[in-house]
């Protein structure tokens, strides 16, 4: 079991990955980055299990508008798509996902395949955590939370400015509220842009149909 110190352990896992050119020649590369090799329609990622893994850790990739499927040592370990509840779209939502791994794995090779035929997404591989489940939801939490209180805040504000506009108007006061309700709707469709695109939100909540939603009123 852990010790409370462990519980919140999570690192960076950028470096050790790499990709085959189209020439078959291996390139290391950084995490996060946009180097992907096409083989053959998908793009696939190469790394290796860290030595120091301990029991009941997690790998937790960021991935953009793709469905993946991760094998360790040879064997499916996780699979990201979620085409079976979303209601429309050809790709997963961008989103963290987790590959569970264990002490045993310690060495072995992990191979991420990338599916995506949307042309900003191709050959592109996000960010990636390992530690504990609880220690890599913190530094994600740590890393998203501004984004998060500010879109909160603006959600706030334009609800504010969206009652306000009704309350005008109901009153009967003799004055233009067309623009100010404009901008309290202008701006509570800005504000699920950050909530969406953090990731963080739906990495917690995982409702695929709410985020399918929000993501079309971000695309308007």
């Amino acid at each position: 079991s852990y010790t409370y110190n462990k519980a919140k352990s999570s690192r960076t896992f950028s470096e050790g990955w790499y990709v085959f050119d189209e020439l078959g020649n291996r390139k290391n590369i950084t995490l996060p980055t946009k180097e992907g090799v096409d083989e053959n329609g998908e793009y696939v990622l190469y790394g290796t299990v860290p030595k120091d893994v301990e029991d009941g850790e997690v790998i937790v990739f960021w991935v953009t508008y793709a469905d993946v499927i991760c094998y360790v040592d040879g064997e499916v370990r996780a699979i990201y798509n979620d085409k079976d509840v979303r209601p429309f779209g050809k790709h997963s939502l961008c989103g963290y996902m987790n590959i569970p791994v264990n002490k045993s794995d310690a060495g072995a090779a992990i191979k991420m395949v990338y599916d995506s035929t949307y042309y900003f997404a191709q050959g592109y591989f996000g960010e990636a955590f390992i530690g504990s489940e609880v220690g890599v939801k913190d530094r994600i939490v740590s890393m998203k939370l501004p984004i998060f209180m500010a879109a909160i805040i603006m959600v706030f504000i334009s609800a504010i400015i969206i009652v306000a506009n009704f309350l005008i108007k109901s009153m009967g006061f003799k004055m233009s509220t067309v623009s100010m309700g404009y901008l309290g709707i202008a701006m509570l469709m800005y504000s699920t842009d950050p909530l969406y695109l953090s990731g963080a939100t739906r990495y917690f909540w995982g409702n695929t149909f709410f985020w399918y939603m929000l993501y079309r009123c971000c695309s308007v």
